[in-house]
């Protein structure tokens, strides 16, 4: 992929110089544990970063993003994937102190990404994202 990885933990990469979130420091942390028998997922995270560009551009992405995008089903191949949105306040304390949790609120979109056509599978991972 020709596109800069900001950081790598064995099968996890991250692009992006924000927050990894807490699904993907989740991810990185099962990764890096040495459960026996258990297969590593490989897990390709785009930081907060990446999604904040996205909203400065008013919802739409750039070309480092679009690369990004590119370079990542490039590297997948046709291998199903799932893209799920971290929220950033999923369990977040009020100033009165009451926990707010908002888990599973995002949704997660399952692509089988067997299109024959890779235009039309870019086109459904980026819709997804």
């Amino acid at each position: 992929m020709s596109t800069e990885i900001t950081e790598s933990f064995e099968d996890v990469k991250a692009f992006g110089n924000g927050s990894l979130g807490g699904k993907g420091a989740g991810l990185v942390r099962i990764n890096e544990s040495p459960l026996p028998r258990a297969n590593k997922l490989k897990t390709w995270i785009l930081t907060t970063s990446f999604y904040d560009r996205y909203l400065e551009r008013g919802g739409s992405f750039g070309s480092t993003e679009l690369k990004i995008l590119g370079g990542i089903l490039e590297e997948l191949g046709d291998t199903p994937l799932g893209v799920r949105s971290s929220a950033t306040d999923e369990a977040a304390v009020s100033t009165e102190g009451v926990v707010s949790v908002h888990a599973g609120e995002n949704t997660t979109f399952m692509l089988p990404n067997n299109h024959p056509e890779p235009v039309t599978r870019f086109n459904q991972a980026l819709q997804a994202v």
